[in-house]
């Protein structure tokens, strides 16, 4: 009587065939889920190596966030305009990105210097542009009002931000972007830090640069409210509080 023989499979080798499979299946999961974010701005946002200039929540962002991966644009002393006319602009255009995170303000205010634009004119379209420009790129733009500097006491915030962030808040709301108001956040951690403690989130002598713990904070409640925006954001195990 002839006997049908069955192709012998280690199951090893099929194992470790499945195993292999599921890692690449998982693997490939994984990298789909990863979410890129952009940041642009200026100084209190940016990536430092200068201690005079503090250090920018940007460079803590990435930390705070799990599975995203952050490109951080901002250069410090920029405004709206000298932004758009740097090489850093065409960078930032290249670079893909999910959501682009665009910080401004602070140095739009300075009259008689280049950098000025006018707070219900130039600035606002100049954000228009990025946001425009930002959703040519197929990314999400989400506006970001800057933190309030103190005066020259270093004890209450000056005030001198005002006008562009209306502006800011009045972009947000005609245009439909999200906002994450650290103008308004930080006038309230200022207080709940107190005028005597402050020199533990400011630089020394500075009434606008951060020192890593204060720009770590910052990074911290930047990514809670990503988390709160965006629900595929989820916040890293170690910026849980």
């Amino acid at each position: 009587m002839n006997m049908k023989k069955t192709a012998y499979r280690p199951r090893g080798i099929f194992c470790a065939a499945q195993f292999l499979l599921f890692a690449l299946a998982t693997g490939m999961a994984l990298a789909q889920s990863e979410m890129s974010i952009t940041v642009i701005g200026d100084t209190t946002a940016a990536n430092h190596s200068n201690p005079a200039l503090g250090w920018g929540w940007g460079q803590y962002l990435e930390a705070q966030l799990r599975n995203v991966k952050v490109s951080n644009f901002a250069t410090p002393g920029r405004s709206t305009k000298t932004f758009l006319d740097s090489p850093v602009w065409k960078k930032t255009l290249s670079t893909p990105a999910d959501y682009w995170l665009i910080q401004f303000g602070a140095n739009d205010g300075r009259k008689g210097d280049e950098r000025f634009t006018e707070p219900s004119g130039e600035f606002k379209d100049n954000l228009r542009r990025m946001i425009s420009d930002c959703r040519g790129e197929k990314a999400k733009p989400i506006l970001v009002a800057p933190p309030q500097v103190l005066g020259s006491d270093r004890k209450t915030p000056q005030g001198s931000l005002t006008p562009y962030i209306a502006a800011i808040r009045e972009v947000a709301e005609e245009d439909k972007i999200p906002l994450i108001d650290l103008y308004d956040w930080t006038g309230q951690w200022y207080q709940e830090v107190g005028a005597g403690n402050l020199d533990t989130i400011f630089v020394e002598n500075s009434t606008a640069y951060f020192t890593t713990n204060g720009a770590e904070q910052i990074a911290h409640y930047v990514a809670t409210r990503l988390s709160g925006l965006i629900p595929q954001i989820q916040l890293a195990e170690k910026s849980r509080k």
